[in-house]
């Protein structure tokens, strides 16, 4: 899998997140969920408040530390933040709808 389709799944499993769609979460995941929630508060206030305590919960479940910013874009999960907020913001536009 290439960079563009792991930032794929990554924003597919955002979006599910944010729209109530059972979607499997592990750690790194819980992670982009938390940097996730703070770029789209903004623009999508109720799907940042998901995104943020599924994040919180998983990690606080497992005992684990959440990840700095800074390491998720070292490790390569997210390689631009304006980026990934555009694309995130795109997906739910497209996909927006009342729950």
């Amino acid at each position: 899998m290439d960079a563009r389709e792991k930032e794929e799944n990554l924003l597919v499993k955002c979006m599910q997140v944010g729209l109530l769609q059972p979607t499997k979460v592990d750690e790194i995941d819980a992670n982009i969920f938390l940097v996730a929630s703070k770029l789209i508060i903004n623009s999508f206030p109720v799907e940042s408040a998901r995104l943020k305590d599924v994040g919180i919960n998983y990690l606080s479940g497992t005992g684990t530390v959440p990840m700095k910013c800074e390491e998720l874009i070292r490790s390569r999960f997210i390689t631009s933040l304006p980026r990934f907020k555009q694309m995130l913001e795109d997906k739910f536009r497209k996909n927006h709808y009342v729950v």
